[in-house]
């Protein structure tokens, strides 16, 4: 599955996450500087499948009011959270899925909204190429198509 169609995933759940919540109606990346207007604030979605340890990065310049990262296990919506911006002063995060198995409590878990039973559901990524049957290596592809698409010419 390639990064736009999950990003498409992670907004679709946003908009069910966060009452009264819209996608913003530009399609153009250029001019697209945020994914979800919810009651006039800007939210960016971003999503991570890396578990146990979720990898998010803030865009910048920054235009958002809040980012709401949404962090995946076996391929399921798993944990999300809905960070505002004053709270980020860096670019790149790391957040454990799991952080209480080892005794400890993540720096944003004020900030988690549960994710409710209907999403894990609703929402499955794949881990299969979008071409094939065969298992992603990179970009959303499996190794074979993924050399194809972007071999050095």
């Amino acid at each position: 599955m390639n990064t736009n169609i999950k990003g498409k995933i992670g907004e679709e759940i946003a908009v069910e996450l966060l009452p009264n919540s819209k996608l913003n109606p530009i399609k153009s990346s250029m001019y697209r500087n945020y994914d979800i207007d919810w009651c006039g604030k800007k939210v960016e979605v971003k999503m991570s499948t890396t578990y146990p340890v979720w990898n998010f990065h803030v865009n910048y310049p920054i235009v958002v009011d809040y980012y709401l990262w949404i962090g995946f296990k076996n391929n399921r919506p798993y944990r999300s959270f809905f960070i505002p911006i004053k709270e980020l002063k860096g670019r790149s995060y790391r957040i454990s899925a799991d952080p209480e198995k080892r005794g400890k409590q993540s720096r944003f878990r004020k900030y988690e909204i549960k994710i409710f039973k209907n999403l894990l559901e609703k929402y499955i990524v794949s881990n299969i190429c979008d071409r094939c049957e065969g298992k992603i290596y990179k970009a959303g592809l499996c190794q074979k198509h993924y050399q194809e698409t972007y071999k050095k010419s």
